[in-house]
């Protein structure tokens, strides 16, 4: 009787645990949409979301950087990163321990675009 009562205690556990994880998702998602559809500016973007990013330019160090980085990830990961940075101008990177949230900006920096997924 303890196991099929532990089984399910476990089971609710990680059911509510991804479910977090989730609705963090869901919610920087929910921030970024309104910015895309209206074109917001980089400033606009760092007010919404904050002060803590990386940002890569092309043109610049950082931009190499950024490419050295998703080559060591492997063909398979970061494909939708991969899939945008040639249209892109910028890109401003938020990182925390659960999510990376990339933010894909045009030469005028305005927000053309994004991708929010797991670390």
């Amino acid at each position: 009787m303890k196991k099929p009562l532990l089984i399910l205690g476990f089971s609710l556990t990680l059911l509510i645990f991804i479910s977090c994880g989730i609705n963090d998702f869901k919610r920087q998602e929910d921030k970024i949409r309104p910015l895309v559809a209206r074109k917001a500016t980089k400033s606009e973007v760092v007010v919404a979301l904050g002060t803590t990013f990386l940002l890569y330019s092309k043109g610049q160090s950082s931009w190499e950087v950024l490419n050295q980085v998703l080559l060591r990830e492997g063909p398979n990961r970061m494909v939708a990163v991969r899939q945008r940075l040639p249209s892109s101008s910028s890109v401003m990177l938020y990182s925390t321990p659960e999510m990376m949230t990339w933010v894909f900006l045009d030469a005028n920096e305005k927000i053309v675009d994004f991708v929010v997924g797991a670390q």
